[in-house]
């Protein structure tokens, strides 16, 4: 398998905001005691899964992530509970993933849409493309090449992982870096987003 390296530039202004956020996250750090309490902790748990259903269009808004999390049942489509039922799921299981494996993505994947999905935790297996009404927008690779595209981009991410640790500054590079990680599975679209599959 070749080496491969996604396409991008860390330029002086990436390294001057990484900086700044590095900095901005040293002072949370160093009074991490007075702020991590068990009301932000509930907040986190609310905040973190609703704003991951807004990115995705799911506005089913704080409240009813906070009865569904008390076993509440709330009112909403099929699609926006399910969705934020599995959003929840993840985060609870977030800290047993390993960030190098493509299994812990695929069943992050398959927690995440498995009740909306029938191919959820797999690849996928058709060609795809993105489309608008000015016409397709972007074609990903075809489906063949996409597990070879999806280890060589988890074999980039553990080596510049492990360049991090040796040579660079630890603190800065994970911004880059999931910048990069984010842009290629952008990119390459390798599991069919069930508002796709259900169109």
């Amino acid at each position: 398998m070749k080496k491969y390296t996604p396409p991008y530039t860390i330029t002086s202004k990436m390294v001057n905001l990484i900086s700044l956020i590095s900095e901005e996250i040293s002072k949370i750090e160093s009074s991490q005691e007075q702020i991590i309490t068990p009301k932000l902790r509930k907040i986190n748990r609310i905040k973190t899964p609703a704003g991951t259903l807004e990115i995705k269009g799911n506005f089913l808004g704080e409240e009813k992530i906070t009865a569904i999390l008390e076993g509440k049942r709330v009112l909403g489509t099929y699609a926006e509970v399910t969705e934020a039922e599995s959003v929840i799921r993840v985060y609870k299981k977030f800290e047993n993933y390993n960030p190098y494996s493509l299994e812990s993505l695929l069943d992050a994947h398959k927690l995440m849409v498995g009740g909306m999905l029938t191919t959820a935790g797999s690849f996928r297996g058709v060609n795809v493309g993105v489309g608008s009404q000015e016409g397709v927008s972007h074609v990903a690779p075809p489906y063949n090449i996409v597990l070879e595209l999806m280890h060589q981009l988890f074999d980039w991410l553990e080596a510049c992982d492990e360049r991090s640790r040796e040579e660079l500054d630890t603190r800065s590079m994970p911004y880059a870096v999931n910048q990069a990680i984010e842009s290629e599975l952008m990119a390459a679209e390798p599991e069919i987003d069930y508002g796709k599959e259900k169109q």
